[in-house]
């Protein structure tokens, strides 16, 4: 496991190479101490719902932050996604395909507005991410290219079998 500081200059480093690169990307590792930039405010909103359905609070993990981050470039400089799937990216890092989740928004048109990807996620079967107990850990990304971006969740539990379901998936 990485240290917070560890952590905290892998975000810095990823962020800085997205503002020398004429974008924002935000990412956030584990619970936020502030909310001082989208992603943060995307974490605390996904985990407000995993938690409300009676699961306990997500962990952090830089593959899972890695991910996110690449996935939302992807989408906001390309309108679409074109990184290998989530679960080749993630599969030589410790998760199986199944213990993974992950929940992708594109807006070409508006700033961003985080209550509409959160809406988005909870109207379509994405719903049945939040209250999967089993996904222990959570890593958000917000990329914002001019006046388009991208909102990407990635969740997964660590480990070689797959992560409980809730009662409510068969």
């Amino acid at each position: 496991m990485q240290s917070p500081a560890t952590i905290a200059s892998k975000l810095i480093a990823v962020a800085t190479a997205a503002i020398t690169g004429g974008a924002i990307a935000t990412s956030a590792l584990g619970m936020p101490t502030a909310s001082a930039t989208p992603q943060d405010d995307l974490w605390t909103l996904i985990n407000d719902q995993h938690v409300g359905a009676g699961c306990a609070q997500y962990g952090g993990s830089p593959a899972l932050m890695d991910t996110a981050v690449d996935i939302a470039k992807d989408l906001a400089n390309n309108g679409r996604r074109i990184v290998p799937p989530t679960d080749q990216m993630l599969g030589n890092r410790g998760y199986w395909p199944s213990s993974l989740g992950e929940m992708d928004y594109f807006d070409p048109d508006t700033a961003v507005d985080l209550p509409r990807p959160l809406q988005f996620w909870l109207n379509n079967p994405t719903r049945d991410l939040f209250p999967n107990c089993g996904m222990q850990q959570l890593a958000t990304a917000v990329w914002i290219v001019g006046n388009k971006y991208a909102a990407v969740a990635v969740m997964g539990t660590p480990g070689h079998a797959p992560a409980d379901q809730p009662s409510h998936i068969g």
